[in-house]
């Protein structure tokens, strides 16, 4: 026998007599009998069943509350009721802490709602990306599934997209009734007013790009003009949000993440303030940019708003803020008025807001420049002059409006 095969048979039978001392204690004997084999009790017969009578307490509950709670702990019926309860059934709950929320469906679509409330409007959240997974893309189909919903629901809702990229194709008008406005009023806004921050530009890993107002307005006009005006006018008009840096901080305002007490940024932040108020479109406050809170990213400017240090607030902010909420809720042309822009030159731009019923002026400068000259013809037939609302009152100099060129600052006038 070849050596190889030798010690091969040699290894074999040594593991055989190993596995057999190994196991040996564990194989039944005299010594170590095998257990005995356990009882099994017989089922029992059909007569030891009780009758069914014996669970009407459980058959005759419901097995699921509609509101979730004791019959007892009823809520009472919303004093508006969606009037859905026919054509839409409950297929699930999301409990999440205090937060209830139900999900509803009918034949052919979802919704969603919140326990107890009347709804009003909803807000997608991050609406470039519903429906889209690699080469598939339903998103047109669920905005207007869901804005069909929306008209049936409730006919005066709202249906806002948070949209971070430019929306323009996603706004037809037949689906999300707008977007929050990031491509065409927040990032034009930050390029304009911008000042020795060192925060990235909205994620992106270089400085915010301090722009001329003539590449700013045609910016703002190119992403307008691609989506129609309902959904220019309905969408919201943000200077920061929860996720991007505090717009105080983008404006110079300081990083530490308080409330630029000193006004460090504040002349550029109120320039904002005017664009914001009186731009087409839902003006949208983050708590905090109210008094001069400051923020280098989405986590830092998440700071709790500090009710209970008044002394700290930025009081000169918060009193701007006041007056141009004021001038837009008062002037109808500044909620309604379509819009014509008149001028941007770097440091400056001017528009009109025009109304049947009103015409306002606008001029913002981002700094220091030369006055700027409007032809009164301009402005619209017959003008006889403005009445100043905010800001330094321009003067009529022959057939022009001269709008002054102090800045940072803000002039609205009406038109008359």
């Amino acid at each position: 026998m070849m050596p190889e095969l030798r010690a091969n048979h040699l290894l074999i039978a040594a593991a055989t007599l190993f596995a057999a001392l190994s196991i040996g204690p564990w194989l039944p004997s005299a010594a170590n009998p095998a257990p005995a084999e356990p009882e099994i009790a017989a089922p029992p017969s059909l007569s030891e069943i009780p009758p069914l009578s014996h669970f009407a307490a459980i058959s005759e509950r419901p097995l699921f509350q509609p509101s979730r709670q004791p019959p007892a702990a009823e809520r009472p019926a919303p004093a508006a009721p969606l009037g859905i309860e026919a054509r839409y059934r409950v297929v699930g709950l999301i409990i999440a802490g205090p937060s209830r929320r139900a999900l509803l469906m009918s034949a052919d679509r979802k919704l969603e709602v919140g326990e107890g409330d009347n709804l009003d409007g909803w807000r997608v959240d991050v609406a470039n990306m519903t429906g889209r997974l690699a080469a598939e893309d339903l998103a047109h189909q669920v905005a207007r599934t869901v804005r069909r919903t929306v008209e049936e629901t409730r006919p005066d809702g709202w249906l806002l997209a948070e949209h971070a990229h430019d929306a323009s194709l996603d706004l037809d008008g037949t689906g999300w009734h707008g977007t929050m406005d990031y491509s065409g009023f927040t990032r034009p806004a930050w390029c304009w007013l911008s000042g020795p921050s060192g925060v990235d530009f909205m994620g992106l890993p270089v400085d915010v790009p301090r722009l001329p107002a003539e590449a700013v307005v045609a910016t703002m006009r190119d992403v307008h003009a691609a989506m129609p005006w309902q959904s220019f006018t309905g969408s919201t008009m943000h200077l920061d949000s929860h996720d991007v840096a505090r717009f105080r901080t983008v404006v110079g305002g300081g990083t530490d993440g308080w409330v630029d007490h000193d006004g460090l940024g504040r002349d550029r932040h109120l320039v904002g303030v005017a664009l914001q108020m009186t731009m087409p479109g839902v003006p949208v406050v983050f708590a905090g940019d109210e008094i001069g809170l400051t923020g280098v990213d989405g986590e830092q400017a998440r700071t709790p708003f500090p009710w209970g240090r008044r002394d700290e607030w930025d009081e000169a902010t918060l009193e701007a803020y006041r007056t141009w909420i004021a001038v837009r809720r008062e002037h109808v042309a500044l909620r309604r008025g379509g819009l014509r822009w008149l001028g941007a030159d770097g440091d400056s731009m001017t528009y009109l807001r025009e109304h049947p019923e009103q015409t306002v002026l606008v001029h913002l400068t981002r700094a220091p420049t030369s006055p700027t000259r409007v032809p009164l013809g301009a402005l619209g037939p017959d003008v006889r002059g403005v009445t100043s609302l905010v800001g330094e009152w321009p003067v009529v100099e022959g057939d022009h409006l001269v709008l002054p060129g102090a800045g940072p600052a803000a002039l609205a006038v009406v038109v008359s």
